[in-house]
């Protein structure tokens, strides 16, 4: 059975962290599985992660543990986008809390480490431990690289290349 919608979207935290319970209803071989946590929309947990799951639990004895429509999960949410009202959930729970949205100091001088998860035409995004992935424009390292920013040239090297 479907949860009727009983959490308002800002109230849900893309900690990584907050257990919530979840109901799959489908599960698209495209994309990955859409969990019912009592959103208005269902949240993805990614193809790759819903198939490892099926797979370690097709070879083990507990069949009723296998992820298919109408199975009962524990999932946390590790991101949000406020424009599309979507959600990104794991059965993984983080070991290190996720920083809310709000409470991003964005002044051009605080620092955050992260890792890079794909590369775009005009940069890269970057999961910085936030619940929505930064993006990081490749004009700003082409600017702080002309500036002989010695720092900035040493992590440029290692994002990833176009090839």
């Amino acid at each position: 059975p479907a949860q009727s919608v009983l959490k308002a979207f800002d109230d849900v935290p893309a900690d990584g962290q907050t257990p919530h319970e979840g109901i799959v209803k489908s599960v698209d071989p495209r994309f990955g599985a859409f969990i019912d946590i009592g959103l208005e929309r269902p949240g993805l947990l990614p193809l790759a992660e819903a198939v490892v799951i099926n797979a370690s639990v097709a070879e083990s004895e507990e069949s009723s543990q296998l992820l298919s429509p109408g199975s009962s999960v524990i999932v946390y949410v590790v991101q949000k986008s406020r424009k599309s009202r979507k959600v990104l959930v794991t059965l993984k729970r983080r070991s290190v809390l996720g920083t809310p949205f709000d409470q991003v100091v964005a002044d051009g001088q605080t620092p955050y480490s992260g890792r890079v998860v794909a590369e775009l035409t005009s940069g890269w995004l970057v999961d910085f431990g936030c619940e929505t992935p930064g993006i990081l424009p490749s004009a700003l390292w082409q600017r702080a690289l002309s500036e002989g920013d010695s720092d900035m040239e040493a992590e440029a090297r290692a994002l990833p290349t176009v090839g």
